[in-house]
């Protein structure tokens, strides 16, 4: 039923903005000559105006040459009865070829356009820049990455094993006196240089890519990333001028990823950055490979991995990395922040480094970007490759996709609330989701929450308590997961562990009759945390949690609190 709802809602908002935005892409300068007769009429007949509602899929675009003069003509067709859908599968017609978008250097597909015999490349350079629009209003709805169709410049077709079509980088807008050759030619050279030369290059089996390629580095990287295009401008800016700095965050929110990412984009290719991962027992190791950098002329960049491990690490990275010399090479520290138990002495690493050793601090938090939108970025990348690989929509794994942004959501609240902002989940996790089937993100689902997260949640939960006194009445995060299962009814939602407040530390009791009250405690690993009594009538409240304190007392039990990380 939820998925027959969502593609009737789909398809109305796609039927009512075919009359608005036909004057709108009619009007738009794509290199398209003739009227709106021939812009309609092209390939596959029947055509209709291409819905750009980003709540919708990505629609179907057809190009072709019709006329008789050599006027370009684009053919837009959404669901048409011999029409070509981007998502949907391959036109109808015998003599079409499907290529596969891929954009940047991700491998992922971002969508198909299907060409003919009389698509010129005039249509081809509209046609990339409307697909790569498409695809950005579907992953990015928000346009928080900073990127848009004029960034696509170029573009090439690759065979399936990356045989060149002999042409090589076609700029977006060429001049059409440069006479390039047939664009049937240059898929069939394609096809000739792919693992197989003897398959028919319309053969549908035959994997044929048009690789698009950005204006610049940075907007491929962000587009690679899925971060924001300004908030990599910043940290690349912070590595010119000071040539070191550390991401800090919780764990699984990407930072060891963005480190690399920063490297090799900063040292001019991967083989240069030089990575080394900590452990508890890696200090001299680390000492002996700073050491060996100084006779690397190679290594343009350095990734320190999990530096939080390292004992004594303001001494390590003093001793070998003298502040008042500027180090060849670009270095990239990724420190997690753990728990409540390690947040000060988390913080003591952070002045060190920044005093003696010249770092400069990247947080990444789960409130603040690249942290806070990747998630539901990446998960509709992921739907979008899925889509395009299985040639057919996946209703229902959109619904799941915004669900677990929102369960992402509430169960960082639920921590924040209980445990301190420094016990948030990064999106790693989440964005593992199977896009394949839905009963298998169900299950998948279920397993990453019974074995992974109830765990870790009552052991945040417990520090936070025991550090902080009760906050607020516990409410069980599984209960509001339940309220809006996507998987409906015949779901397995009673699988979900329940989180009781006495497994984080709370004592309910069950108050006695009527006008009574008995006093209420609430205890962690110290039980002389004080709480208020507070009365409450045994028919409005049946085993109800009772807070910690009351308004006028919570100053108290914060210093309470204070006094007894103190005495520890």
């Amino acid at each position: 039923m939820r998925a027959d709802i969502s593609n009737l809602k789909a398809e109305n908002c796609r039927l009512q903005q075919l009359q608005q935005m036909r004057s709108d892409f009619v009007s738009e300068d794509h290199g398209f000559g003739g009227s709106v007769t021939d812009v309609y009429g092209g390939f596959g007949g029947g055509a209709r105006r291409l819905s750009v509602d980003s709540t919708a899929a990505l629609s179907a675009i057809s190009v072709g040459d019709g006329s008789m003069d050599g006027r370009c003509d684009a053919a837009v067709v959404v669901n048409g009865a011999q029409g070509f859908d981007l998502i949907d599968g391959f036109p109808s017609s015998a003599e079409s070829l499907r290529l596969t978008v891929l954009a940047g250097s991700s491998k992922q597909p971002i969508g198909c356009l299907p060409v003919c015999p009389r698509t010129k490349w005039e249509t081809l350079d509209a046609c990339c820049g409307r697909l790569f629009k498409e695809y950005l209003t579907r992953v990015d709805p928000s346009q928080g990455l900073g990127l848009g169709s004029d960034c696509v410049v170029a573009y090439e077709i690759l065979g399936s094993n990356g045989g060149s079509s002999g042409m090589g980088l076609r700029r977006r807008g060429a001049s059409s006196h440069s006479c390039p050759p047939p664009l049937v030619a240059c898929m069939s050279a394609a096809s000739a240089a792919s693992s197989d030369p003897n398959i028919d290059p319309r053969n549908p089996q035959l994997r044929l890519y048009l690789q698009l390629h950005l204006a610049s580095e940075l907007e491929t990287l962000a587009l690679e990333t899925l971060v924001p295009k300004p908030t990599l401008q910043r940290y690349i800016g912070l590595l010119k001028e000071h040539r070191r700095i550390a991401l800090c965050g919780p764990a699984g929110v990407g930072k060891s990823r963005l480190a690399g990412s920063l490297a090799a984009h900063l040292s001019g290719s991967s083989s240069s950055v030089a990575t080394f991962t900590a452990d508890r027992r890696s200090e001299r190791n680390l000492r002996t490979f700073l050491t060996s950098l100084n006779n690397d002329s190679s290594v343009g960049a350095v990734v320190l991995d999990n530096l939080h491990l390292v004992d004594s690490l303001s001494e390590v990275l003093s001793a070998c990395l003298p502040p008042k010399e500027p180090p060849p090479y670009f270095i990239v520290g990724v420190m997690t922040q753990g728990g409540s138990g390690q947040a000060e002495r988390l913080h003591a690493a952070k002045l060190e480094l920044h005093s003696a050793c010249n770092f400069r601090w990247v947080l990444c938090s789960a409130h603040m970007e690249p942290v806070r939108g990747f998630l539901g970025r990446c998960l509709r990348q992921r739907l979008v490759a899925a889509e395009v690989e299985a040639g057919s929509r996946l209703p229902e794994m959109s619904l799941i996709v915004d669900w677990l942004q929102d369960a992402w959501l509430k169960l960082n609240r639920l921590l924040e609330t209980h445990a301190g902002a420094e016990a948030s989940l990064g999106p790693g996790q989440f964005a593992a989701c199977p896009m394949d089937s839905w009963r298998g993100a169900e299950q998948w689902f279920l397993r990453l929450w019974n074995h992974c997260l109830v765990p870790y949640v009552i052991e945040a939960c417990r520090e936070g308590l025991r550090l902080r006194g009760a906050r607020a009445p516990w409410e069980d995060p599984a209960a509001k997961l339940k309220i809006d299962w996507p998987w409906g009814a015949s779901g397995d939602a009673e699988e979900l562990i329940s989180i009781r407040p006495e497994d984080v530390g709370y004592e309910a009791s069950r108050p006695p009759a009527a006008g009574v009250s008995a006093p209420a405690v609430v205890t962690g690993a110290a039980d002389d945390i004080p709480a208020e009594v507070v009365n409450k009538d045994s028919t409005a409240a049946n085993d109800e949690v009772i807070p910690a304190s009351s308004d006028a007392n919570t100053t108290d039990d914060r210093l309470m609190a204070m006094l007894m990380r103190l005495q520890e």
